[in-house]
């Protein structure tokens, strides 16, 4: 096998200066430091956003933009990382959603807007 076959996702994300993020199932790459709401438009996700524009100060103060965020587990002193077939770590998911306008994206992130829970404050 190559050396380029037997990199991890993360690290060929890394030499770009991008993250990779899974975003309702899919998995994509987006440069470090963009915004989850940002990151989620650019792929087709529309995220309701009442406070927030990318030219101005992040307010957060709405609240329509929430969505559920996963990052993978922590690991015990001494434990090693374990990764699918795709070299992807399995996702976490937090038990209280995050809003999307002042969160920027990180390795190995899940985003979820598809969810019960986002669709159910979306209908509201």
């Amino acid at each position: 096998m190559s050396e380029e076959a037997s990199k991890l996702p993360k690290d060929i994300a890394a030499a770009e200066g991008k993250v990779n993020v899974q975003i309702n199932g899919t998995w994509h790459r987006f440069p470090r430091g963009t915004r989850i709401a940002d990151a989620c438009r650019s792929v087709g996700v529309p995220i309701p956003c009442f406070c927030y524009h990318p030219k101005l100060a992040v307010a957060g103060s709405c609240r329509m933009c929430m969505v559920e965020q996963g990052m993978p587990p922590r690991l015990a002193p001494g434990q090693t990382p374990s990764y699918d077939e795709n070299g992807y770590q399995r996702i976490q998911w937090m038990p209280r959603p995050i809003i999307s306008c002042a969160n920027t994206v990180a390795e190995n992130m899940g985003i979820r807007t598809d969810s019960p829970w986002p669709v159910k404050r979306a209908a509201a």
